[in-house]
């Protein structure tokens, strides 16, 4: 369930981004934020090739619950295969 919450699609970018509904962060603003707010991190690994990935993009994250909660949060993408120094920190595997 966890690495499923950890999947999804969308580049990193320096301001959060509401494509979902969702503030999605890039790791270096995001972790900085959630440190400044005393919120906690969640990450989400992701690839465009990867198929649970668009469907918690299609499915997941434009739900209104789960919206809600994402406000607890400071959420962050990581693109595995741009940012691949970040996901083997994680011990993210590539398949």
């Amino acid at each position: 369930f966890i690495a499923a919450l950890l999947i999804i699609a969308l580049f990193p970018v320096s301001s959060p981004v509401r494509a979902d509904g969702i503030n999605w962060y890039s790791y270096d603003e995001g972790l900085s934020k959630a440190k400044s707010e005393g919120k906690p991190v969640f990450i989400d690994f992701w690839s465009s090739s990867c198929g649970p990935c668009v469907q918690m993009k299609q499915e997941v994250y434009p739900d209104e619950q789960v919206i809600q909660k994402s406000k607890e949060f400071i959420n962050i993408k990581i693109n595995v295969y741009e940012d691949t120094d970040i996901a083997k920190e994680y011990n993210i595997k590539l398949i």
